[in-house]
Formats: C-alpha cells, structure tokens, sequence
C-alpha cells in the first residue's frame, strides 16, 4: 500500500514515512492530512498608512484525514473497546516519522480523534481504502 503524508500542505511518500499509531507500527495507512492556520494581522501607527508591525491569533487547527485498510479500521474497533465506535475513542497520539525535502529525519506527534465511521470496500482491489476525517486537538514536533 503506497503511504502519503500531506502535512500543513507538503506532500511526503511512504518510502521516507512511518507512522505509529497506539503503540504499533501501523503498516496499512495509507495517508494522512494534519495542519493548522493562524490569523495574522498589520498593525498601523497613528497616521500612517503602511504597517509598523503585525500580530497573529491562535492555531486553528484544519479538519485532518487518514485513510487505511478495513484491517487497519478493524483493529482500531477492536482498541475501541465494547462498543467497536471509533467516533467514542478518547483522543490519541500518532507520530509520523519521515524525511523531509533535506533529507532531515522529522518526527510530528498528532493527538486526534475519529469524527466518522464508515466502510469501503472494493472487491477488485482489496488494497483501496477509507479515509477517516479526524478532530485535531494538538500538533506538536517531537524531533
């Protein structure tokens, strides 16, 4: 299964790309989206028409993808306890290790939650697979 990591609006393939999800290697992700915004705004002294300075807002953090194999979602269910809902999980961790356009190794941790459930299944290919929107609490880099 090809991997592609789009973090805030780069792309990185899977042969530079682990992701570790719940304390596992998760090997059957096959993308994954995660960024954040932050509102900026000039700021002008008095008669003046051109900005003597600037300042910005919060993170706000866009709305983030994985996409993985019905194996993958299985397991997920299974780490979801009694009730199989990975929309109920409590937020988790995942790192995304890769290597960036200098060939820097960068680990970012991700801490997010599923906000849909669903299935895909594609008789032809049984490698498609489906893409989870998730709730971004938290970015961080960790290395």
């Amino acid at each position: 299964m090809s991997l592609q990591i789009n973090a805030n609006g780069r792309t990185y393939d899977g042969i530079d790309a682990k992701i570790h999800l719940l304390g596992n290697e998760a090997r059957e992700i096959s993308g994954a989206a995660y960024g954040f915004a932050r509102d900026h705004q000039n700021n002008y002294g008095l008669g003046s028409d051109e900005p003597t300075s600037y300042s910005m807002g919060v993170k706000q953090y866009e709305e983030g993808s994985m996409t993985m194999s019905m194996r993958e979602v299985v397991a997920m269910e299974n780490a979801a306890g009694d009730s199989k809902d990975i929309t109920r999980m409590k937020p988790f961790a995942t790192i995304f290790t890769y290597l960036n356009d200098n060939d820097e190794i960068v680990q970012d941790k991700v801490v997010w939650k599923f906000t849909n459930w669903g299935r895909e299944l594609n008789i032809d290919d049984l490698g498609t697979g489906k893409e989870f929107t998730m709730h971004i609490i938290s970015i961080s880099r960790v290395q």
